[in-house]
């Protein structure tokens, strides 16, 4: 049912509220700008699919909220970092109680990141097609393709997650699922603590130049949301560095260096977000990436990880791929104390990382 009246919706929510388990999945169009645009909603019970027209004008969604923020109704939704911050966004809410599909397969063996139609076919023998993936969905009305490849998305959601779920409690991984899906509940768009992530390889730099980067990077980031635009539109990462190595205080700092032709609100953008006093160094690293590891002892290390995990069924590289393996080894071997790496938290850690880093720090003493 597609849903573009207050009346339709109202009585969607009121159905949907009734349900223990939903399926989620949403459909937008993101070119050119920060924050995508949401243009679907769907929403899938036991005996219904619902369709919700975001682009409708004049439509209060915000009962939305209660369904979303509600634990006892679990949302179902395939590979639920690409949906939960639109939908937060959006409604301006939170998500409780998801069960991601995608990342509950790669518990049980499955490839990362195992499209929806893989999964569909290995664990129900459904064929799904897929030939609407990239249409523009802000055009009305959808068509006829449209609206079933959409319906598709969340038709059978609910029965994979009652397999899946099944097959994880048969191997006792369910705590190691649980802990991940409360991360995935807290991804946002304006989470700057994760600002480290996108700014490459911080190591190459000094510590000074590491909080440059850093404050000019938290500044940027605040900038391309406020103009939704691609934070790439306003400058790139390369273009980053230079300026945190530069280390501009005031307008003249700029005309001895390759950006004298930069934008005159830029520079001054820069120059404030350099003079601010928030402190990033809990994010910096405390050695430059100066020593060198041999790729024969690297490889040991790598398998060492694989060995670790021989015993369980998971899919290595979603436990930690071999840049993590890399990074964690020099940052051992510098003795960094802001070492800020996935196989040091949660139930990666106890899986592997706590004997990954005994056999890192025997290795390469």
């Amino acid at each position: 049912m597609l849903i573009s009246t207050q009346s339709a919706l109202d009585d969607a929510i009121a159905d949907i509220s009734q349900n223990t388990h939903i399926a989620v999945d949403t459909e937008f169009y993101w070119m050119r700008t920060y924050y995508p645009e949401l243009c679907l909603i769907q929403i899938a019970t036991v005996n219904d699919i619902y369709l919700i027209d975001t682009l409708t004008d004049n439509l209060d969604f915000s009962g939305l909220n209660a369904i979303f923020e509600n634990n006892n109704i679990q949302k179902i939704i395939h590979s639920a970092p690409n949906d939960v911050p639109i939908i937060k966004r959006f409604l301006n809410c939170e998500i409780s109680n998801i069960f991601d599909t995608q990342l509950a397969a790669t518990f049980l063996g499955f490839q990362n990141q195992l499209s929806l139609k893989n999964l569909l076919q290995e664990m129900l023998d459904i064929e799904m097609e897929k030939e609407s993936q990239f249409s523009d969905w802000r055009k009305r009305p959808l068509s006829t393709k449209q609206i079933n490849y959409a319906k598709k998305d969340v038709e059978f959601l609910i029965t994979l997650q009652k397999t899946l779920e099944q097959k994880l409690n048969e191997i006792g991984y369910k705590y190691f699922f649980e802990e991940e899906l409360i991360e995935i509940s807290q991804i946002g768009f304006n989470n700057l603590e994760v600002i480290h992530t996108k700014v490459g390889n911080l190591q190459k730099f000094s510590t000074s130049t590491q909080e440059n980067i850093l404050k000019i990077a938290v500044w940027r980031e605040n900038l391309a949301q406020q103009k939704d635009l691609p934070v790439r539109f306003l400058f790139d990462n390369k273009v980053l560095y230079d300026l945190a190595h530069l280390n501009p205080r005031t307008l003249d700092d700029f005309e001895t260096s390759n950006y004298q032709k930069l934008k005159a609100w830029l520079k001054t953008g820069v120059i404030s977000a350099l003079k601010t006093k928030t402190s990033y160094k809990h994010l910096t690293l405390d050695k430059k990436y100066t020593s060198k590891v041999d790729n024969e002892t690297i490889d040991k290390i790598i398998e060492c990880f694989n060995t670790i995990l021989d015993s369980y069924k998971f899919d290595n590289s979603s436990v930690a791929s071999k840049k993590d393996i890399r990074s964690l080894t020099y940052n051992l071997k510098l003795e960094n104390s802001n070492i800020n790496n996935k196989l040091l938290k949660g139930w990666r850690y106890e899986v592997v990382g706590k004997k990954l880093k005994e056999y890192i720090l025997d290795t390469i003493k």
